[in-house]
C-alpha cells in the first residue's frame, strides 16, 4: 500500500486514518490497540498516581515539619483538582494551619495546594487544591505536610524505596524524597530545589491525582 493512500490526516493534535497503520508489527490505527491487563490510574477516575492501591502493603509514620514528595507522570496535558493519599492512622491533634498537600512542577514550583488539618480519619483521604492547575506532559511532584501532636501513619509500597529511586535517577528525580534536611516547616514554601532532595527518612507513600 502506498503512503498516500492510507488517508493520514493530522488535526488538533490527533492523527487519524481510515486504513489500519501498523508500526513494528503493532496496529496502532484502524483497529484499537491492545491494552495491557493491569490496572491503570484511569480505571479509577484517576489522572497519575504512585502505584497499583492494592500494591501498597506496608506503612511508615512520618514526622512533623518535612516535606515528603511522590513523582507523578504526567503522561498527557490535564488538569488536576484533587490529591489523594493513604492514611492507616490520622494525625491526632493537628496544628492549626500548619499541615498541607500540593503539587510542585518538575522544577520545583508550588503549582497548587491545600490545607488538611481536618484529614484525621484514617484510609484514603481526598483534598480538592486551593485553584485547579493544568499542567503539560512530563511530571509533577505531590507533597505532603504535617504538623501535629502525632503525625499520621502512612500507606506504601511494600518495596525498598531507594530500590525505586537508584535505578537511573538523580535526587532531581527520584520517585519518592523528602526535600532537603530542613525541618520545622509550616507551611509548603513556594518553591524548592528539586536537586536538594534527599532519601533521609522518605517514605514511598501511595498518592494520586484527579
Amino acid at each position: 500500500m502506498a503512503l498516500k493512500d492510507i488517508d493520514l490526516k493530522y488535526q488538533g493534535g490527533v492523527l487519524t486514518t481510515s486504513k489500519s497503520l501498523a508500526v513494528g508489527g503493532l496496529t496502532v490505527a484502524g483497529t484499537p490497540m491492545a491494552q495491557p491487563n493491569i490496572q491503570l490510574p484511569s480505571d479509577h477516575g484517576a489522572i497519575a498516581w504512585t502505584s497499583d492501591p492494592a500494591l501498597t502493603t506496608g506503612t511508615s509514620a512520618s514526622a512533623n515539619g518535612f516535606i515528603y514528595l511522590a513523582r507523578m507522570p504526567i503522561r498527557t496535558a490535564t488538569t488536576i483538582a484533587k490529591v489523594w493519599w493513604d492514611q492507616t492512622t490520622g494525625p491526632t491533634t493537628p496544628t492549626a494551619g500548619q499541615n498541607f498537600a500540593g503539587i510542585y512542577s518538575s522544577a520545583g514550583t508550588l503549582l497548587s495546594s491545600v490545607n488538611i488539618d481536618g484529614k484525621t480519619g484514617n484510609g484514603v483521604q481526598n483534598a480538592t487544591l486551593d485553584a485547579a492547575q493544568t499542567v503539560s506532559a512530563g511530571y509533577v511532584w505531590m507533597a505532603l505536610m504535617f504538623n501535629a501532636a502525632t503525625a499520621p501513619v502512612l500507606m506504601r509500597g511494600g518495596g525498598l524505596t531507594a530500590a525505586a529511586n537508584v535505578f537511573n535517577q538523580t535526587a532531581a528525580t527520584y520517585r519518592w524524597a523528602v526535600n532537603g534536611t530542613t525541618t520545622g516547616l509550616t507551611a509548603l514554601p513556594s518553591s524548592i530545589t528539586p536537586s536538594s532532595n534527599s532519601q533521609t527518612g522518605v517514605i514511598a507513600f501511595w498518592a494520586a491525582l484527579s
